[in-house]
């Protein structure tokens, strides 16, 4: 993996720290790392006194790496417009390194969307599952 650098998305959430990209028949697999750290910036407020990461981050960080992976959204930029599934399965604390992996498919013929499978593991341990759909958006 390679450190990401540079993002369009706004401040101050960098939701992905480095990304691996394979491009395969179907689609691409995403390998994304993400520390989760109590100097970033939206944590202070979040959980007073407990350092957790906001799951609804889970879904900005897909939403940043198929912005940097697949450029065929203006500016690279994809919203997600269905939430399918999103089960947690443990929370995210202070210090863990969440290791996503993200499966992209393209929608379907004449359908400029993309599903995205998402599963997001600690360590050995299951953190959470997403199933997605993204759409290109703009800012």
């Amino acid at each position: 993996m390679v450190p990401v650098t540079g993002t369009p998305y706004a401040r101050p959430l960098d939701a992905v720290d480095e990304m691996s990209v394979s491009r395969t028949d179907t689609g691409w697999i995403l390998r994304i790392a993400k520390t989760v750290r109590r100097t970033d910036a939206y944590m202070s407020g979040h959980f007073p006194g407990l350092i957790l990461y906001p799951a609804v981050f889970l879904l900005e960080t897909v939403r940043q790496a198929a912005g940097r992976a697949v450029e065929t959204a203006p500016d690279g930029w994809w919203e997600i417009t269905t939430v399918r599934r999103l089960r947690l399965r443990r929370p995210m604390h202070e210090g863990h390194l969440l290791d996503l992996e993200v499966v992209l498919t393209p929608a379907g013929e004449g359908d400029p969307a993309l599903t995205a499978a998402v599963t997001v593991r600690h360590g050995d341990q299951p953190v959470a599952e997403l199933s997605l759909r993204l759409e290109p958006g703009a800012i």
